[in-house]
């Protein structure tokens, strides 16, 4: 995506857009921030989306995009922008449980009841960023 290579273990050192475009490199969670953002300038509605950890023997964590397309959330990557075909679904995504040990959660600015948060991987206690548990919608 223009030109922005991916490069793990970047974050949350090169996270923001400006970073990411200056160093024309990125995480998954940079590229998809700035992907995101971009959507947004252009009046598409678009959220952060990622788990902080895959429910597989391998684990890991990654974060992507979702879009509002016909009245529902679609997700993509920026390395690949086609709409809910990624390399993470349907495997390990159907793998993933509800909640935060290996849940998919979206952000979003509003509270949302029991002060759900939205989990990063580099700081797993942080409660400052509303999220909302979306993993229903990656396993049914």
């Amino acid at each position: 995506m223009w030109g922005i290579a991916f490069q793990s273990e970047s974050t949350p050192e090169v996270m923001a857009p400006f970073e990411t475009m200056a160093y024309h490199y990125a995480s998954c969670t940079g590229q998809a921030i700035l992907l995101v953002d971009a959507l947004r300038a252009v009046g598409v509605p678009a959220r952060m989306t990622g788990t902080m950890c895959w429910n597989t023997p391998q684990g890991g964590n990654h974060d992507w995009v979702e879009v509002w397309v016909d009245g529902y959330w679609s997700f993509t990557e920026p390395q690949n922008l086609e709409f809910n075909n990624t390399w993470f679904y349907p495997y390990p995504a159907t793998n993933a449980t509800p909640g935060y040990a290996h849940g998919i959660f979206a952000a979003t600015y509003k509270y949302q009841p029991g002060n759900v948060h939205f989990p990063m991987s580099w700081a797993p206690l942080d409660s400052t960023y509303h999220g909302i548990d979306v993993t229903l919608a990656y396993i049914n």
